[in-house]
């Protein structure tokens, strides 16, 4: 939530919404919302863009599938999803850092694995995975 925070709080976008399990109201421009990312509270098609920072790790096992259709759900037609995950290729820091911050399903994805999930669940979506 904190490195989702301060980064939206540098956004010129006119209403911003942080939403999370774990609420920590650090910056005055942001309207925080505690809710589950499986059940966002916002009608369909509700948002310009929708990012999620490093949220699939943290959520139960089976339970990616909802997540990645709420953040779908509450999208506008045509509209930017910016998701990031961990990635494996970080391996000297990985399980230091997946310990660190609660990454108990696994400790990163690579490039294949996440394009094979999104394209066996989500075929008809385009998307661009870019590494950093």
């Amino acid at each position: 939530m904190l490195r989702c925070s301060y980064w939206l709080s540098t956004q010129s976008g006119r209403n911003k919404y942080a939403l999370d399990i774990n609420i920590d109201k650090k910056y005055k421009n942001i309207n925080y919302i505690k809710a589950s990312a499986l059940n966002i509270p916002f009608k369909d098609g509700k948002f310009n863009q929708v990012f999620a920072f490093d949220v699939i790790e943290h959520i139960l096992k089976r339970t990616e599938g909802k997540f990645l259709s709420e953040l779908i759900r509450v999208a506008k037609l045509w509209s930017e999803i910016i998701l990031t995950v961990p990635s494996v290729d970080i391996n000297i820091l990985i399980n230091w850092i997946s310990k660190k911050w609660g990454h108990y399903k696994y400790n990163g994805l690579s490039e294949g694995k996440l394009k094979k999930y999104l394209d066996n669940r989500f075929n008809s979506i385009s998307y661009k995975i870019i590494e950093n």
